[in-house]
């Protein structure tokens, strides 16, 4: 059994099967693990890209599931991955720059350079595949006239 994890929100617009929500304001976002897939505006409001299988229309309530291990999954994508390939890449410039003065900052540029080639890699891939299984999708619709 996964977990999932519940939103609320109202439907900004909805386009080719996937809906950009406004979710509802509650007291639970500064401990809630899936905030990475919120997109925090000036004004504090948080947009939500979806799946709609509804065909709903802006101004409809819907309400959000986010399932635990897709939460899981993109933590490891954004955070657990770049952190292994900064430390890879600092332990290999360390054995590569071992015999020169500044073998310390080479060892760290190069962990950096293991971390921007790998953000360039995932952007390009899911910029081309527009993953939409890993997107939270909408489980129940009201309607609004």
């Amino acid at each position: 059994m996964t977990e999932e994890l519940f939103e609320e929100g109202i439907v900004v617009k909805s386009v080719g099967g996937i809906a950009e929500i406004k979710l509802k304001e509650n007291g639970n976002c500064e401990e809630c693990t899936a905030k990475i897939f919120c997109n925090p505006e000036n004004n504090n409001s948080r947009m939500l890209k979806v799946l709609d299988s509804f065909e709903s229309q802006p101004g409809d309530e819907v309400k959000i599931s986010i399932n635990g291990s897709e939460v899981l999954k993109a933590s490891i994508l954004l955070y657990g991955l770049p952190l292994v390939l900064l430390l890879a890449g600092i332990a290999i410039g360390m054995n590569l720059f071992e015999k020169t003065n500044y073998s310390e900052l080479y060892s760290f540029i190069t962990g950096l350079v293991f971390i921007s080639a790998y953000f360039t890699i995932f952007y390009i891939n899911t910029s081309k595949k527009k993953e939409k299984r890993l997107l939270p999708r909408i489980v129940t619709r009201k309607r609004n006239c």
